[in-house]
C-alpha cells in the first residue's frame, strides 16, 4: 500500500521532500460500509494511540490537551518534559522545544484521517454501503474533522482576535504531495470551517450516541456552542443559550447530584450521565500504561506513583489565585487530594497527593473531553453577555454550589455599579473550579473574560502572562520549515 512504502523509504529523504507519516493513508482502504466504519473508528483512535503502534497509548492527544492549557492558566506547577512544562507556566515556549509537535501533529492526524473517511466514503458505490450508514459515518467524521481543528485554533491560533491572520492551516481534502504546502488561514475562516463541520454533525445525526466515546446529536451542538463561545460574535450569543437549552431539555445528559458523584470512579464513562465525550482505553493500553515509565495520567497524577519532578500538583510559582479559590471551595479535597496506592515489588502501599478528579489505581484514567456542566456555564456566560437578569445567571452558577456544597450566591452581592464585573469574577471562577485542568476550557474563560480595568482575567491566574501573543503556542519549527514558509510563524513572544 502506498503508505507502508512511504514510510518505508521515509528515512532515506530530506525533510523538505518528505511528506509526514500522520498526513498519509492508501487510496484503496475505504471501499465499502465495513472498510468505511474500521476507517472512523481509526480516526476516533488518534484520541489515545500512537498511529504506527495501535496498543501503544499516546499522551500527545488525550494528556497535553488539558494539562497544557492548565499550566498556561497557571494551575499546575510540576512536570518533567525537559523545558516544556516550566515554559508553558511563564508562557515562554519556543518553535524549537522538542516536545511541542507532539499535540500538533497529533491533531493533523485527527483531521486527516476525517478528510479520508469524508472523502472515500462518498465514493462508496450505493451497493457496498447502506445510505444511512453513509449519512452516519460522514457526520461523524465531520464533527471529527472540526474537533481536530477546533484544538488546533484552541492552542496555536489567535482565537480571542476573530479580525487576526493567526488563524491554523485549515485541511478540507485527503493531504497529497499537491496540496502538502498549504498557508494558514485567518481566524475568522478558521472558525467557519470548524462552525461548519460542526452544523454538518448536528444536521445528520440525532438522539443519543452509543457511548460516551462517539460523538452524539447533543455532543455535536455542545461542541458548536463552545466554538461560538470562544468566538463571541454579537449572533452567537443567542445562539448559544439555544443550544445550550437544546441539549438539556433532550435529556441525553444529566448533571451528577454531588461534585464527588462526577469523578467517581464507579461513574467512568457511563453513558446518559454528565460525561458527554470521551476516549477510550482497552487492555492492551492499560497494560503499555501501567508498565511505561512515560508521561501519562497514572503517573503524573500521583506524587507517590509519579517520581520526582514527573508529578504535577497545584501551582506554587504562578501566584496564589488558585490555591486560595481552592481552599476556600468544598470542591478542593474533590479536586486533589492524598490517595493511598499499592505498587511496586514487593507490593508496598503509598499515601501523597493525587489528582483525584482524573487518577484511577487501574490506569483507565478519565478524559473529561466535554461535561454537560460546560454547557450549563456557556450559557450562564452567554446570558451575563446579553445582560440577562443577574439573579438568572446565578441560578446557573448556585447549581454547581448547591451541589459541590457551597455557600450559595446571592443577588445582593452582585448589586451596584461594579456587579455585573464582579460577576464575571465569579463566573470565571466557576469555570476554574468545576472544569479546571480537565480540557482547556477555564483557560479559554480566562482569555476572553476582563475585568473591570479591561485586563484579561488570565493575570489574576498566572503573575508571568504580560502579552497577548503568549496565549498561542508557536508553530513547531519542523512544520514552518517543511511548509517551505506558506505556514507564518506566530508572533515570538521572546522577541
Amino acid at each position: 500500500m502506498l503508505a507502508l512504502v512511504a514510510l518505508a523509504s521515509a528515512s532515506c529523504k530530506k525533510l523538505l521532500e518528505e511528506i509526514p507519516e500522520y498526513e498519509l493513508v492508501g487510496e484503496n482502504a475505504i471501499v465499502d460500509q465495513s472498510t468505511a466504519l474500521n476507517a472512523l473508528n481509526g480516526t476516533y483512535a488518534f484520541l489515545k494511540y500512537e498511529p504506527l503502534a495501535s496498543g501503544t497509548y499516546t499522551y500527545a492527544f488525550s494528556f497535553e490537551f488539558a494539562v497544557n492549557a492548565a499550566q498556561m492558566a497557571g494551575l499546575l506547577g510540576g512536570g518533567r518534559r525537559s523545558t516544556f512544562d516550566e515554559s508553558l507556566r511563564y508562557h515562554s515556549v519556543v518553535p524549537s522545544d522538542n516536545n511541542l509537535p507532539a499535540f500538533y501533529r497529533q491533531a493533523y492526524r485527527i483531521v486527516n484521517a476525517a478528510n479520508n473517511v469524508i472523502h472515500y466514503t462518498q465514493l462508496i458505490p450505493a451497493s457496498k454501503i447502506n445510505d444511512p450508514v453513509r449519512k452516519q459515518i460522514l457526520a461523524e467524521a465531520h464533527f471529527l474533522r472540526g474537533f481536530g481543528h477546533l484544538w488546533l485554533l484552541k492552542y496555536y491560533g489567535y482565537h480571542w482576535d476573530v479580525s487576526s491572520e493567526y488563524g491554523i492551516v485549515v485541511r478540507k481534502e485527503p493531504t497529497n504531495l499537491g496540496n502538502l504546502i498549504t498557508g494558514r488561514s485567518n481566524v475568522a475562516d478558521s472558525y467557519q470551517a470548524i462552525i461548519q463541520d460542526f452544523e454538518h454533525c448536528i444536521e445528520n445525526t440525532a438522539g443519543p450516541s452509543a457511548s460516551v466515546f462517539q460523538v452524539s446529536n447533543s455532543t455535536a451542538k455542545a461542541y458548536l456552542a463552545e466554538v461560538l463561545t470562544m468566538r463571541q460574535a454579537p449572533e452567537d450569543l443567542s445562539r448559544i443559550i439555544t443550544l445550550a437549552d437544546e441539549i438539556i431539555a433532550a435529556g441525553d445528559y444529566k448533571l451528577e447530584t454531588t461534585f464527588a458523584e462526577v469523578f467517581n470512579p464507579s461513574n467512568d464513562y457511563k453513558q446518559g450521565r454528565e460525561l458527554m465525550f470521551s476516549r477510550a482505553l482497552n487492555q492492551e493500553a492499560l497494560a503499555d500504561i501501567l508498565t511505561s515509565t512515560g508521561f501519562f495520567s497514572y503517573r503524573v497524577f500521583h506524587n507517590a506513583v509519579g517520581s520526582g519532578g514527573v508529578v504535577y500538583y497545584p501551582s506554587d510559582n504562578t501566584g496564589d489565585h488558585y490555591i486560595t479559590l481552592l481552599e476556600q471551595d468544598e470542591r478542593y479535597v474533590h479536586t486533589w487530594d492524598s490517595v493511598t496506592v499499592t505498587i511496586g515489588n514487593p507490593p508496598e502501599m503509598k499515601h501523597n497527593l493525587s489528582f483525584v478528579k482524573v487518577w484511577r489505581a487501574n490506569a483507565n484514567c478519565p478524559s473529561y473531553l466535554m461535561r454537560l456542566a460546560q454547557v450549563y456555564l456557556m450559557k450562564a456566560e452567554a446570558m451575563l453577555n446579553t445582560n440577562a437578569p443577574v439573579k438568572d445567571v446565578l441560578a446557573i452558577l448556585n447549581i454547581f454550589r448547591e451541589r459541590s456544597g457551597n455557600v450559595l450566591y446571592v443577588e445582593s452581592q452582585f448589586a451596584g455599579v461594579d456587579g455585573r464585573h464582579t460577576l464575571r469574577e465569579a463566573l470565571v471562577n466557576e469555570y476554574v473550579l468545576e472544569l479546571g485542568v480537565e480540557n482547556a476550557s477555564e483557560f479559554l474563560a480566562m482569555v476572553r473574560n476582563k475585568d473591570q480595568g479591561g485586563s484579561r482575567m488570565i493575570g489574576r491566574f498566572n503573575i508571568h502572562f504580560s502579552t497577548d501573543a503568549s496565549l498561542a503556542l508557536p508553530i513547531p519549527h519542523d512544520e514552518v520549515v517543511l511548509n517551505k514558509g506558506a505556514v507564518i510563524q506566530n508572533p515570538l513572544v521572546l522577541e
